[in-house]
C-alpha cells in the first residue's frame, strides 16, 4: 500500500473538524433523514439537494448534502422516501427546523416538490417531524431554498430497554 501524501490526510483532518466544528466527541451525533418527495406528477429532481438542522437555541450541523440514499439507488424521485445518514454532526437539542436547498445540474428552471422531512437524533432516538409540501423551484442560477418548522413534540422511536441485553 502506498504511503499517504500528507497533504491529503491534512485536507480530510481539517474537513471532519470543520463539519463538526471543532467539538469534542461527546458533543457529536448522528442523525437519520428520511427526504420524502411528493406523490403528485412531475416532482422528481435530479439535482443536489443539502440540508441543515438547526434547534431551539439556534446551534445548527453543517450544511450536508444528501449524496447516497441507502433506499433508492436513485434519490428523489416521485413518491419516494429516500433515507440518508448524517454522521458527526453537532449534537443539537430540541430540533426545531430543518433547512433544505436545491441546487439543479441545469440552468433550465428546474423544480422538486418536497413533501415532507423526518429526522432521527441518534442519541435520544427521538423523532422529528417536518411536513413542508412546497415546490423548490430555481427559475435563476441560484439555488433554491425553503425553511421548514417541527410540526408538535418529537416521540421516542426505539426506547432503552430495547438495547439492554440482560432482559
Amino acid at each position: 500500500m502506498a504511503p499517504t501524501d500528507k497533504t491529503d490526510t491534512d485536507e480530510t483532518s481539517s474537513l471532519r473538524s470543520n463539519s463538526a466544528e471543532n467539538t469534542d466527541v461527546d458533543d457529536r451525533c448522528c442523525y437519520s433523514i428520511v427526504v420524502r418527495t411528493s406523490s403528485d406528477e412531475h416532482t422528481s429532481t435530479d439535482g443536489s439537494v443539502f440540508v441543515q438542522l438547526t434547534d431551539a437555541k439556534g446551534n445548527s450541523t453543517s450544511k450536508c448534502r444528501l449524496n447516497c440514499s441507502i433506499s433508492h439507488r436513485k434519490k428523489f424521485q416521485r413518491a419516494h422516501s429516500d433515507l440518508f445518514v448524517l454522521t458527526e454532526q453537532n449534537r443539537l437539542e430540541d430540533l426545531k427546523f430543518v433547512d433544505v436547498w436545491l441546487r439543479p445540474r441545469q440552468t433550465d428552471g428546474i423544480s422538486w416538490k418536497l413533501h415532507s422531512v423526518n429526522v432521527i437524533e441518534h442519541v435520544t432516538h427521538k423523532l422529528y417531524r417536518f411536513p413542508c409540501g412546497n415546490w423548490l423551484n430555481d427559475d435563476s442560477d441560484e439555488q433554491a431554498h425553503v425553511r421548514i418548522e417541527v410540526a408538535g413534540l418529537p416521540f421516542d422511536v426505539m426506547r432503552d430497554q430495547f438495547f439492554d441485553v440482560t432482559q
